[in-house]
């Protein structure tokens, strides 16, 4: 018997297993996308009191969950939902205090309160306090979306832990791949930035290669910037120019971001492929900033800028 008779059977209360396969469904989209926990809402109440109306009260009952539990779950959503706001604007302001208390004071705490708790981690800098919620929330069992999987890549990726990154890339490719090309950029930006982080050029154009090959979206600028920084922090200039031309060839033209981390990937590289990299840029229109200005220092000096700052810090006295 299909769906749709079972929801117009003349004989409702003959049918309670249709409107349990509702509720089934919904239970499952709520923990597979921790947002639809929300919009998903209105649609259960809509249930309840349908049944109701039609003398069904002995059928609301789901896996053990009775109607005034259900209500009762309504009514925890609700109020997440307005948690998640408050640890939202708490993580925009930079305030971990105000946005963990939040976190750690609610009653039910479900996917879409750990995504906003560790992207507020991302945001207020607690890269390590933000890792350890993750662990946290696969201790619990409680349901990870792309978002949660993305979070923490980006979370161990500033920590330069990229191989902790890559194993929750693989959960993320087994369990839920994204699918979506906003979300496939915003995943693979994240891995490519945390392999970038430690140097590892042939991971970030693998990476590269599988959005390219995806036939959901191609690469955008912030990928490509994130392929030339492996290069820069592996100080690959060869690969960095076939990035570049990579880059050229898709039809994503460079702007000063891309010029400065192109820069920086040819640090102590002799100084006409320096006066090669500015005449191209003026070829394309494009003036020197203060990023660049930086990266081209240190690249006659054979430092990346990273490197140049960290080495300033040590000679400015305090």
């Amino acid at each position: 018997m299909s769906l749709r008779h079972n929801l117009k059977c003349s004989s409702p209360s003959r049918c309670p297993c249709a409107v349990g396969l509702v509720f089934a469904l919904c239970g499952y989209f709520a923990c597979q996308q921790g947002s639809l926990c929300i919009s998903l809402a209105p649609v259960r109440v809509a249930l309840i009191q349908r049944m109701e109306r039609l003398g069904l009260q002995k059928h609301l009952r789901v896996d053990g969950t009775s109607s005034e539990k259900m209500r009762s779950v309504e009514g925890q959503i609700e109020g997440n939902k307005k948690l998640t706001s408050r640890i939202v604007r708490a993580g925009k302001k930079r305030n971990w205090k105000l946005a963990f208390s939040t976190f750690s004071n609610a009653s039910v705490q479900d996917t879409i309160l750990y995504n906003a708790i560790l992207n507020a981690a991302k945001q207020c800098g607690q890269f390590e306090r933000g890792i350890q919620l993750y662990q946290l929330m696969s201790d619990r069992g409680v349901a990870k979306t792309t978002p949660s999987y993305t979070m923490a890549i980006i979370l161990m990726g500033h920590l330069g832990r990229y191989d902790e990154a890559k194993l929750v890339w693989k959960q993320l490719m087994a369990a839920d791949p994204p699918r979506e090309p906003r979300s496939v950029l915003i995943a693979y930006q994240a891995i490519m930035t945390a392999a970038g982080k430690v140097g590892h050029t042939q991971d970030a154009e693998q990476y590269l290669r599988e959005v390219k090959d995806s036939g959901i979206v191609q690469p955008d600028a912030p990928l490509w910037l994130a392929a030339l920084n492996a290069c820069k922090y592996a100080r690959d200039a060869d690969t960095a120019r076939q990035v570049l031309r990579d880059m050229r060839d898709s039809g994503c033209e460079p702007d000063e971001a891309i010029y400065a981390v192109y820069m920086g990937a040819h640090a102590g590289a002799p100084f006409e492929q320096l006066e090669a990299i500015l005449a191209d840029m003026e070829n394309d229109g494009i003036k020197p900033d203060e990023s660049l200005v930086q990266n081209f220092v240190c690249a006659l000096l054979g430092k990346t800028a990273a490197e140049f700052e960290l080495i300033r810090s040590y000679s400015t006295p305090p």
